[in-house]
């Protein structure tokens, strides 16, 4: 949700949920969640990672325009105006240059040590969903809701929640063995870069031994894993299907089956490929103006579809839908992975947005289903719905489309024991 100072007349990122919502699955699990990620963000201060900038998680009163009242808890963030990388690259045959992939793999890496080295802490959910872009296209990471000291818990670098989203998670993840935060981190910039470079995915479905794609990295046979990739009917749509040889041998590099033959920060730092050439400034606008510009076409696209197929009173809203192809947004977890998807696909994006700009009353509704059917299917429960419900990807970014507004002056705070007090007197009148 997007908010501006009355005063500065600056914008600001807003996440948001109601006591309502959160008490659907535990409402003190779900501050201690929250409360993690704002520790985390208030000890950040790094150019390549999104701010904080106020927060309230006791619950405040806000004002719907229907005069409703609700309790809600809130973060605000520096607002980053362009946007998440998957707008960027979420449709088939679009990817960057190796130049401007290699531009915002650099400013992904600077932002990793800082975080693994500086302040000792893993993030453990690196997507391009959680990749955003600023008003001046520079690269900025958010997203903490997952991130923990690099030590772990026991305070001896190992880990074993199994959390993240799956198409990124390192094969030590998905096969449930103890990991090393700093290690899924780095495999999952690799998944990274090779979307940027490539627009497709570097597995046929995810990092485990079945995976057509993956087992020639598992087997260290590097070239049948681009041959292989090559031949795929993805690679065939990309803009990118001739990719430098320091390209390919830093992801496979990073993408390595065992943690300990990834590379390290400082190896990434003094590879070939990432002391390469940079995009001139007016490049790398240019290109990724372009880019921007056909998500946004694509869009407007698909949603005039469902409209025109609605006006031949079509029985179905998404019957005249074209399902898009490329890059499918990656939820915090893949409710599809036992039907061998690759994750909630675009229109129910599409969907849900176009619920909540219909009208305001959907956002709890919309979003409290699509939420419960994430948990139902992760088996790590409580800590995927929380995931799912505070993470950048799951907020849309609306301007004017829920005026939420503080009467300071007619009430005073009140807290939720006070509001359950209230409901319980209203149900007694009844």
């Amino acid at each position: 949700m997007l908010a501006k100072n009355i005063q500065t007349q600056k914008l600001y990122a807003i996440k948001i949920i109601s006591k309502d919502d959160a008490e659907k699955v535990n409402l003190a699990t779900f501050q201690r969640v929250l409360k993690n990620e704002v520790e985390i963000l208030q000890k950040l201060n790094h150019q390549n990672i999104i701010k904080l900038v106020e927060f309230n998680l006791e619950g405040d009163i806000v004002f719907l325009e229907n005069g409703k009242q609700i309790l809600v808890f809130y973060i605000v963030l520096e607002f980053a105006e362009g946007g998440d990388l998957f707008e960027y690259l979420c449709v088939e045959g679009r990817s960057f240059s190796e130049e401007v992939a290699r531009y915002y793999f650099q400013q992904l890496i600077d932002a990793i040590e800082y975080l693994h080295n500086t302040q000792e802490i893993v993030h453990r959910d690196l997507k391009i969903e959680n990749l955003l872009l600023d008003k001046d296209y520079q690269l900025k990471i958010a997203d903490f809701g997952l991130s923990i000291n690099k030590y772990g818990n026991y305070g001896l670098g190992v880990m074993f929640s199994r959390v993240g989203t799956r198409n990124y998670m390192a094969p030590e993840l998905l096969e449930k063995r103890p990991y090393r935060g700093t290690s899924v981190d780095i495999f999952a910039a690799g998944v990274v870069l090779f979307i940027m470079a490539t627009g497709t995915w570097p597995f046929d479905n995810r990092a485990n031994t079945l995976d057509k794609l993956y087992k020639f990295i598992i087997m260290k046979d590097y070239e049948g894993f681009w041959r292989e990739w090559g031949q795929s009917e993805d690679a065939q749509k990309s803009p990118n299907r001739v990719l430098s040889e320091d390209f390919k041998d830093l992801v496979v590099k990073l993408l390595a089956y065992n943690y300990t033959d990834r590379l390290i920060i400082e190896e990434i730092k003094d590879h070939q490929w990432f002391r390469g050439d940079l995009p001139t400034q007016d490049t790398l606008k240019t290109e990724v103006i372009k880019l921007k510009m056909q998500s946004v076409n694509q869009r407007i696209a698909q949603e005039i579809k469902p409209q025109m197929s609605k006006n031949k009173q079509t029985s179905n809203f998404n019957s005249g839908r074209e399902k898009p192809k490329g890059i499918m947004r990656n939820y915090s977890h893949d409710i599809n992975h036992h039907q061998g998807e690759r994750g909630i696909k675009d229109d129910n994006l599409i969907q849900i947005e176009t619920e909540i700009s219909n009208d305001v009353s959907c956002i709890s509704s919309t979003m409290s289903s699509d939420i419960a059917d994430i948990n139902n299917e992760y088996s790590s429960g409580l800590i995927g719905f929380f995931q799912s419900l505070i993470g950048y990807n799951q907020w849309y970014w609306l301007y004017s489309k829920m005026q939420c507004k503080r009467n300071q002056l007619r009430i005073k705070k009140r807290t939720i024991q006070e509001l359950d007090s209230d409901s319980a007197s209203d149900h007694e009148q009844q």
